[in-house]
């Protein structure tokens, strides 16, 4: 039996973490939930807040996982950080959104990640 959903997020996300902590970021929130939705990691990475969807998938047969965020989806992600800027008095900080990409494998002990840097406003969909 694999593993479920839930699970396979949380480790993709827990990878995710692991990965940009490695590369210099700084995670200040994990799912900051608000009125509009979730931000799966909020982090710093020097002087930018970036707010990061983590998508992640056991296979790349199908999809790329960043392909999974839609028109939808970005609105959300959107307003859940002007939200979270307003409700920390940073308006003016400067902010992007980045995709990171997991693919888990089974045994769920590692996984390839790939960033996507400030891609939201390039995306297809």
């Amino acid at each position: 039996m694999g593993v479920d959903r839930k699970t396979l997020g949380k480790r993709g996300e827990d990878l995710a973490a692991m990965y940009l902590v490695g590369r210099g970021y700084t995670v200040i929130a994990r799912n900051y939930s608000c009125p509009f939705g979730e931000l799966d990691l909020v982090c710093r990475d020097q002087d930018m807040i970036v707010f990061v969807e983590v998508k992640t998938r056991r296979t790349a047969y199908f999809a790329m996982p960043e392909e999974s965020v839609g028109w939808d989806k970005r609105r959300r992600l959107l307003r859940c950080g002007l939200y979270y800027l307003k409700a920390h008095d940073q308006l003016d900080e400067p902010c992007r959104f980045d995709v990171v990409s997991v693919y888990a494998r089974e045994g769920l002990a590692d996984g390839r990640v790939r960033v996507l840097k400030d891609c939201i406003w390039e995306m297809g969909g």
